[in-house]
């Protein structure tokens, strides 16, 4: 089966191929192709908040008539100095933040002010303090979490209560989720959950005391003026097999924390079954009084849902268990009045023998929860949208039969159907990617759709009519710029595995292949994650990394789905528990064997990998087990080396322990740094961050050390002498290097960069320091004098390579340090990579972890790798 996608919807709006505009790097990396989707907030039944790029202001929109007004003025918005204000519930008060900097993937600080509209006052939360966590209670009561303590600021007082006191920044966390709970468990840094009507405040606290740090260094993006030293920093971390931190759930009661000005807290106990090493999952308030938890066993394979009346204190319980995998986490969706919930989960076995992700409706009986499956079917369910309770319908977006790239937005309940199939997109494409948020109440939805012809529109829908009532965005910037752009082609189509399962595949198409040319050969770059339930073919459009190498480099970029995707059912997605690094990357050979045989204009000789993250791993692991060599090169950008690297909620969700009562074997058999040896003889590329604080660059490292004891070839990314040449003429001019190490490796780095003649075509500089502000005292200050404007700052400038980084432009490099160097600090090199990688500067680079100043450790691996350069830029394969 196989799908090809043109752009023939656009193509009456475009000049002849010839005249046609390539992708750059620069179009992408912009956001000026970026597409806008939905973008507001449900305020009501019928109404929306929204804002309009690049105006200030918040707007309203009334779905009954069809019509804007503003909310809040740009002028206002302003004086709050925010681009982010939150409207209260009775729309009277605004809760403005400002100076936001970012903190982990989703956490945040910022300054915090409440605005009351009728009166035009600004109160500054706090003094204005940066907080971790601000938001709206009951009325226009505030909680906040400053250094990691929680507040409670009622409406009609002036000074906050404190109600807890023991938190210690980046220790013990109430309030406020940790490093781990944000990124993999709670996708949020909130911690903190007022009741639906405000009368109680829930919060979590996080006792991260035993678990162990990871540090690492800033070397360049500190948060103090002082340059000379780099910033420590200490990350509470945990790693497979190590001490999770302790999650409590506590209540209090406001009325009786305003009245007494002190908390008494109401300890919410996890359930026996998962209470030692448990994990809280998720926190909901379904009423005022009844709060909902999650609770999960460290394996994650064992959950509770348990509903709890906070003033009777009595509890009902579900629970759930997966032998042969893991369970998502997530929280189901009460109705108003709290009787029933509706959640994802597995349904029975169905018609085609396999288990998939269905939607379940629970009511709650006499203390008894009941399910039932309300979409039977082969067919995945990706997002529970909401119920219009009035005619208990529930909405839900679901993929196609058979097509797993493609998502609709269906009903069940009192009506079934399918209700953004048939819509159009602006320019004629279909709606083949929907997604959709809905009101309140029901009764008015958008729904947005992506096409793989082009950018995406949003519609404002009725869903009891079934009618597109208005066409709210339709991208019309990203359309214009479009035009007169070289468009890629789009092939999806699906290959078989050995288990008969259909993977997946997209290509993306260089402009004006021709399908049926055998004769012309295209190189082609294979894209991966290939992580747990991902997925990377999607029936939609974008403009991207692809988008320059299609158009401006005539590369075809590959994508696919194999086993441990998602969306393709429990025995796809199951196929990974406990063996990551197993199947996943089996499959790319398979799926890649397949696409050659069928598709004639693929060059197989200049086959690429690359991947991110995941992808990295996947990379790493594909290249080593590429006996045949079907890939020629790869990239590996901050790849997990070892999952023993990686944190404990992530990765024993899916691998269990380390021990060799659990899963040993799992974790050893998709170790690369145990497998190294078999990267000999592959061409591959390292890139990682040194600051990286979720896969560490401890994992980068440890390969790389592994690499250089192999003595394994492989490129890493972290980043006077004319009269001679007159005299003897023996010597090439055209094939003349340079090198030194520690001052020698300066020396080399400043003759490169006032070489104008290019009398050297490359030089390697070892250890070498870039400014002399980073080196000690005794030796610096003996010949320079101190760096003032009384004594010496011109000449420390005039040789500190990393100011005149720019004329190191059009020169060939080789950086060579050892990260533990404890003489000609590390810090040196990366302040100089810095500085190039700012200005776009090409280099080669080799970092050798725990290596000291001599380098004399890593040896043969850095005099190959010294020969390996040198034979490249002086180009001396044909001259022994």
């Amino acid at each position: 089966m196989a799908r090809a996608s043109w752009w023939c919807m656009l193509a009456a709006l475009v000049a002849t191929a010839s005249a046609q505009q390539n992708f750059t790097i620069e179009d992408f990396l912009s956001g000026q192709f970026s597409q806008r989707g939905f973008g507001g907030i449900w305020i009501s039944d019928h109404e929306f908040t929204y804002t309009i790029a690049g105006e200030p202001g918040i707007y309203v929109f009334d779905a009954n008539t069809l019509t804007g007004s503003v909310l809040v003025s740009g002028q206002l918005m302003e004086l709050l100095n925010t681009n982010n204000p939150i409207l209260s519930a009775d729309r009277q008060y605004i809760l403005a933040s400002s100076e936001v900097e970012s903190v982990y993937r989703y956490s945040t600080t910022a300054k915090y002010s409440r605005y009351e509209i009728a009166t035009n006052t600004i109160t500054n939360i706090a003094n204005h303090q940066r907080l971790q966590l601000c938001i709206f209670g009951g009325g226009h009561s505030v909680a906040y979490v400053l250094d990691n303590n929680v507040y409670y600021l009622p409406e009609n007082r002036q000074e906050a209560i404190q109600i807890t006191n023991d938190g210690i920044p980046g220790v013990y966390y109430n309030g406020h989720a940790d490093w781990v709970y944000e990124e993999d468990v709670m996708y949020t840094g909130q911690a903190t959950w007022f009741s639906t009507e405000g009368s109680y405040l829930a919060f979590a606290t996080y006792d991260d005391t035993l678990v162990e740090s990871y540090s690492y260094y800033y070397y360049v993006d500190k948060t103090d003026e002082d340059d000379l030293y780099p910033e420590l920093v200490d990350l509470k971390y945990p790693k497979v097999g190590r001490k999770n931190p302790t999650a409590i759930l506590r209540v209090v009661d406001l009325a009786n924390l305003v009245a007494t000005n002190t908390p008494t807290f109401i300890t919410l106990e996890p359930p026996e079954v998962v209470s030692e090493d448990h994990i809280l999952g998720g926190v909901t308030w379904i009423t005022d009084t009844e709060i909902a938890t999650h609770w999960l066993n460290r394996r994650q394979n064992y959950t509770v849902l348990r509903i709890c009346n906070i003033v009777t204190l009595n509890c009902e319980e579900e629970h759930r268990e997966q032998s042969n995998g893991w369970i998502p986490i997530a929280l189901p969706r009460f109705s108003s009045k709290g009787d029933f919930f509706v959640s994802t989960r597995w349904s029975l076995p169905q018609a085609d023998g396999n288990i998939w992700q269905q939607l379940y409706v629970s009511i709650r009986v006499n203390g008894e929860i009941i399910s039932s499956s309300v979409t039977p079917g082969a067919f995945t369910v990706n997002n529970y949208i909401g119920m219009d309770e009035t005619t208990l319908s529930y909405y839900y977006t679901r993929t196609v039969t058979g097509e797993p790239w493609e998502t609709q937005v269906h009903v069940t309940g009192a009506g079934t159907g399918c209700l953004s199939c048939n819509l159009v997109m602006p320019d004629g494409g279909r709606c083949a990617w929907a997604t959709a948020t809905i009101s309140h109440g029901g009764s008015y939805m958008t729904i947005t759709c992506s096409s793989p012809e082009e950018p995406s529109a949003t519609f404002i829908y009725n869903p009891r009519t079934r009618q597109v009532l208005y066409t709210w965005e339709d991208n019309a910037i990203v359309r214009q710029r479009l035009v007169g752009r070289a468009r890629w082609e789009s092939i999806i189509t699906t290959v078989p595995l050995e288990n008969g399962f259909p993977a997946p595949v997209r290509l993306l198409l260089p402009p004006g292949l021709d399908v049926n040319d055998a004769l012309t050969k295209y190189p082609m770059i294979y894209y991966v994650y290939s992580g747990p339930n991902t997925n990377t073919v999607f029936n939609t459009f974008t403009v991207g990394y692809h988008s320059y190498l299609t158009t401006s480099r005539n590369i075809i970029y590959m994508l696919a789905d194999g086993r441990g995707s998602g969306l393709k059912g429990q025995d796809i997605l199951y196929s990974l528990n406990n063996a990551l690094g197993t199947v996943e990357i089996e499959d790319h050979f398979v799926i890649l064997k397949q696409v050659l045989d069928r598709y004639q204009f693929i060059d197989r000789s200049r086959v690429g990998i690359w991947g991110h993250s995941y992808g990295g791993y996947a990379t790493l692991l594909t290249l080593l087990h590429d006996d045949d060599h079907l890939f020629q090169c790869g990239v590996s950008g901050a790849p997990v080396t070892s999952w023993i690297y990686y944190n404990t909620m992530y990765t024993e969700r899916y691998m269990g322990l380390p021990t060799e009562e659990d899963n040993l074997s799992g974790y050893q058999a998709g170790d690369v740094n145990l497998l190294a040896e078999k990267l000999r003889g592959h061409d591959f590329y390292i890139m990682h961050g040194n600051a990286d604080d979720n896969v560490h660059y401890q994992n980068a490292a440890k390969l790389m050390r592994a690499l250089q004891e192999l003595d394994i070839p492989f490129e890493q990314m972290v980043i006077i002498f004319r009269q001679v040449l007159d005299r003897y003429q023996f010597i090439d001019r055209s094939r003349v290097g340079i090198w030194g190490h520690s001052y020698g490796g300066y020396a080399t780095l400043l003759t490169l960069l006032h070489d104008d003649d290019h009398l050297f075509q490359c030089g390697v500089s070892g250890a070498p320091v870039t400014s002399w502000i980073y080196y000690n005292t005794m030796y610096t200050e003996r010949y320079m004098g101190l760096p003032t404007e009384e004594d010496n700052l011109s000449g420390y400038q005039a040789g500190d390579v990393n100011l005149l980084a720019e004329k190191l432009r059009g020169h060939d490099f080789y950086i060579m340090h050892g990260n533990a160097d404890d003489n000609v600090h590390y810090q040196n090199a990366a302040k100089l990579m810095r500085a190039l990688q700012e200005l776009d500067i090409p280099f080669e680079q080799m970092s050798y972890p725990d290596e000291a100043h001599s380098l004399t450790g890593v040896n043969p691996h850095r005099y190959n790798a010294m020969d390996r350069y040198w034979t490249r830029c002086l180009r001396l394969e044909d001259w022994y």
